[in-house]
């Protein structure tokens, strides 16, 4: 029970600093996902652990200061209200707008579809426009704290 305690007060973990009021801390176990400087590619791992200030993962390790940006998770996507929940509201008008008026009349309109359609493409051009990255730079930083 004291090893558990003392692991939990005095063990490594990732902080992301987005400003002065929105921080998030990751653990060892917890799953991120990246992109590195010069690499356009998407890193999905599991923190196993720290050595120093690199952050080590299954098969390789990293220092933070060479990640370019991480993708919104379901910590950081409370940093935005509305940011994320674009797609899905829209996708839920479009198709909620063309089931209520197809119960309430018995058939569809040209005009409910289009309706509804608006909002469904609009919910599906959010999920292509809206970015799932937090790019690191400026204020925002990604540091190992002791």
């Amino acid at each position: 029970m004291l090893s558990i305690l003392f692991s939990q007060c005095f063990s490594q973990k990732l902080l992301f600093h987005k400003n002065r009021y929105k921080e998030v801390l990751y653990e060892v176990g917890e799953t991120i996902s990246f992109n590195l400087k010069g690499d356009n590619s998407k890193v999905t791992a599991g923190i196993k652990g720290f050595e120093g200030d690199y952050i080590v993962f299954e098969d390789f390790k990293i220092n933070p200061r060479d990640i370019a940006s991480m993708y919104a998770d379901a910590k950081t996507r409370t940093w935005f209200i509305f940011r994320y929940k674009y797609q899905r509201i829209l996708l839920y008008i479009g198709f909620g707008y063309i089931i209520i008026d197809f119960i309430n009349t018995g058939s569809l309109s040209k005009e409910t579809l289009a309706f509804g359609g608006a909002f469904i493409a609009a919910g599906l051009l959010a999920k292509i426009f809206i970015s799932q990255k937090i790019k690191i730079k400026g204020k925002r930083k990604l540091v190992v704290i002791h």
